[in-house]
């Protein structure tokens, strides 16, 4: 497991991230209200997420996941 902390201009976060992220997987989003399956894809760089810290800071940054907790990567 690896713990990330972010900051952001809407909270202070801690984000749970489990797994290995790989170019194939699929990452489940975890929030206190629900779950969501997404792509490892970055639509900013067209590319896969190869840290969690990038996924962080890409979920975190759009408003669809102001109440993310957890991030598992899935095969």
């Amino acid at each position: 497991m690896k713990r990330i902390k972010y900051k952001n201009p809407i909270g202070d976060y801690i984000i749970d991230c489990y797994g290995v992220l790989t170019d194939d997987c699929n990452i489940v989003a975890k929030s206190s209200h629900d779950e969501r399956y997404i792509e490892n894809w970055n639509d900013d760089t067209n590319q896969p997420f190869k840290y969690w810290q990038e996924v962080v800071e890409y979920l975190l940054d759009s408003s669809d996941y102001d109440d993310l907790q957890e991030l598992e990567a899935h095969l």
